[in-house]
C-alpha cells in the first residue's frame, strides 16, 4: 500500500511539472505553442495544481481569452482540484474527518472557532463566485457585491478568501476612485496582509 502511496505522489509530482512548464511555456510565446486539447487533457490527468499556479502566476487563462476554450480553462484546474482532493480524502483519510475536525476545532476554540471556519467557508464560496461573476456580466457583477464580501474577508474570513483567491486566480483592479482603490488592495495584497494577521492574533489567543 505504501509503495501505491509513494508510486501516486511521485506521478502526481511528475504531472504537476509539466502541467506547469506547459502553461508557461504557452504565455510567454506571442502566437498558440500547444493546442488547446492540452489545458483540458493536463489537469484532467492530475496536474490541476500546476494549472492553478501557472494561471495565477502567469495568467495563463487570460490569454486564452483567444480562443472559445476560455472559459473552459478558467474553470478547469480549480473545478479538478477540489474534485481530486476530494476523492484522495474520501480514500485515504477517515470517512469520519470532517466531524473529528469540527471537534477539534470546537474543543481548541470554542464557538468561536466554529463561527470562524463557517465565515471562511463562505469567503472561499463567495470569492469562487465573484471570480464567474465575470464570465456573465453584467449581471454577474451584482452576484456577490463588495458590501458583502469586504466585510466577510475583514472579520475572519481571509483564510478562506485567500485560498479561493490563488485556487481561482481571482484578481481585481479596478482604479476609479479611493473606494476602487482600497477594494483593489483588499482583493489582491490586502488578503496576504490581513491573513498573516489574523494567524498572530489567532497565535495570542491561544497562548
Amino acid at each position: 500500500m505504501e509503495l501505491v502511496l509513494y508510486a501516486f505522489i511521485f506521478y502526481l509530482l511528475i504531472i504537476n511539472l509539466i502541467t506547469l512548464i506547459v502553461y508557461f511555456k504557452e504565455i510567454n510565446t506571442p502566437s498558440p505553442r500547444f493546442s488547446p486539447i492540452f489545458f483540458i487533457v493536463l489537469p484532467l490527468l492530475g496536474g490541476s495544481i500546476g494549472a492553478i499556479l501557472a494561471n495565477y502566476i502567469k495568467d495563463v487563462e487570460h490569454k486564452e481569452l483567444r480562443a472559445s476554450i476560455a472559459k473552459i480553462v478558467a474553470f478547469l484546474p480549480p473545478v479538478i482540484f477540489i474534485t481530486q482532493i476530494l476523492i484522495i480524502i474520501s480514500i485515504f483519510c477517515n470517512h469520519n474527518l470532517c466531524l473529528n475536525i469540527l471537534n477539534y476545532i470546537n474543543l481548541k476554540f470554542g464557538l468561536i472557532g466554529l463561527i470562524l471556519l463557517a465565515i471562511n467557508i463562505f469567503s472561499f464560496v463567495f470569492i469562487a463566485i465573484r471570480k464567474y461573476a465575470y464570465y456573465i456580466a453584467p449581471i454577474g457583477n451584482n452576484l456577490i457585491p463588495d458590501y458583502i464580501l469586504t466585510p466577510v474577508i475583514l472579520l475572519g474570513g481571509a483564510t478562506g478568501a485567500l485560498a479561493a483567491k490563488i485556487i481561482f486566480n481571482f484578481k481585481e483592479d479596478w482604479s476609479c476612485n479611493t473606494s476602487m482603490k482600497f477594494q483593489n488592495f483588499l482583493y489582491n495584497k490586502g488578503m496576504y496582509v490581513i491573513f498573516i494577521l489574523q494567524i498572530i492574533i489567532f497565535y495570542i489567543m491561544e497562548v
